[in-house]
């Protein structure tokens, strides 16, 4: 999943928000940093043309993600 218009110089935290926090599916489908209170932190460029892959999720759930800048 792409975050496109974030800055390419700047650093973001990406964490999971409610309702989507909890994502309700097996640990074997969530990610390592899906859990950790401080996300992932990755730099802008890097979320415009790669992005973060969200949990599998069934077809009736969804995710939301907060992207903070943090430098």
């Amino acid at each position: 999943m792409r975050l496109p218009g974030l800055d390419p110089a700047g650093e973001y935290r990406v964490t999971p928000l409610a309702p989507g926090d909890a994502a309700g599916v097996s640990s074997w489908l969530t990610l390592p940093w899906w859990g950790d209170e401080d996300g992932v932190t990755l730099p802008g460029r890097v979320l415009d043309t790669v992005g973060v892959q969200p949990p599998t999720l069934h077809p009736e759930r969804l995710v939301l993600l907060e992207a903070v800048r943090v430098a």
